[in-house]
């Protein structure tokens, strides 16, 4: 796909420790060119990392939930994107597959909740 994978470090959804995290990348991969964290708040941290490196406008930043503060920082030109979940089909598909699985029924493997690419097109939406 045209991805190099340099480096994945834990920060507990925390802000603070992502920041950390990010401060800790960069120093070993000054060339990187695309972040993705596993939620919004670990992305604000990496945020805060490379404005304080002074690297904002050369690394792409997503993260994951769509949360209001992500959606500020995509529309400020900080954040490149975010992925919002739907938690209402998250719940509806897992209790419809538990009574499958009670009934004794097959259920996917995979099962696709739907998500939602968040950019500055719709960050408005998410605020």
């Amino acid at each position: 796909c045209g991805l190099n994978v340099v480096a994945e470090q834990p920060a507990d959804w925390d802000t603070a420790k992502a920041q950390a995290a990010m401060e800790n990348i960069l120093t070993g991969n000054p060339g990187l060119k695309a972040v993705f964290a596993s939620n919004d708040n670990m992305a604000l941290g990496a945020v805060e990392a490379l404005k304080s490196a002074g690297m904002l406008d050369q690394v792409m930043v997503v993260g994951f939930d769509a949360n209001p503060n992500a959606a500020e920082s995509i529309l400020a030109g900080e954040m490149t994107a975010s992925v919002a979940q739907n938690p209402m089909n998250m719940g509806r598909f897992g209790v419809e597959n538990a009574l499958k699985v009670k009934h004794g029924e097959k259920i996917d493997p995979i099962i696709d909740t739907g998500t939602v690419l968040v950019t500055k097109d719709n960050a408005a939406d998410y605020k």
